[in-house]
């Protein structure tokens, strides 16, 4: 099952906060028959995340909002996501991979913020070793095209339907 969750940019930075569940996809594939998506609207860009229970990242595919042009593949390494009571909880690593929609094409980022984080203490060296590996699992499954870079995501569009809402569900804020 396919949950979309919209966002919006409620501040400067580059994260979206996700607010709200809007539909189930019924439409079928490799990557989605067991995955979760949080759709969001950043102002230029539009994205879509993707996201398989128990996986250690997650998938963004962006768009250029002017125009719908595929703009580039976001891997986010982060803890598997945890269901609560209002969406999901996830604990992001800091350290990223943006993809070019040529997957040969890509590159690290926040190398420096991950680095910070393991010499302050944040992230303890086997975590950051586990981290690290679980980025070259994903960089290996882009170089292979394997799903999701091959099934047509940076085809996929929202229902145009789709608004925001204006506030966020009561008790957003707190955690289990």
């Amino acid at each position: 099952m396919l949950a979309v969750t919209g966002g919006r940019k409620t501040s400067d930075r580059d994260d979206a906060t996700p607010i709200m569940v809007r539909e189930t996809l019924a439409e079928p594939s490799k990557f989605s028959a067991t995955a979760e998506c949080k759709y969001v609207s950043e102002g230029s860009r539009r994205g879509l995340f993707l996201h398989r229970p128990g996986e250690a990242h997650s998938v963004g595919v962006f768009w250029r909002a002017a125009d719908g042009a595929f703009q580039y593949w976001y891997v986010n390494l982060e803890d598997p996501w945890r269901r609560a009571p209002v969406g999901f909880d996830m604990w992001d690593h800091a350290l990223d991979l943006v993809v070019a929609p040529d997957p040969r094409s890509w590159e690290w980022k926040d190398e420096d913020e991950f680095a910070r984080w393991q010499e302050v203490g944040i992230i303890a060296p086997a975590q950051a070793a586990a981290i690290r590996a679980e980025g070259e699992r994903a960089i290996a499954a882009v170089t292979r095209r394997a799903s999701p870079y091959c099934d047509g995501w940076e085809r996929w569009r929202p229902d145009p339907r789709w608004a925001p809402l204006t506030a966020l569900p009561t008790h957003w804020d707190l955690l289990e």
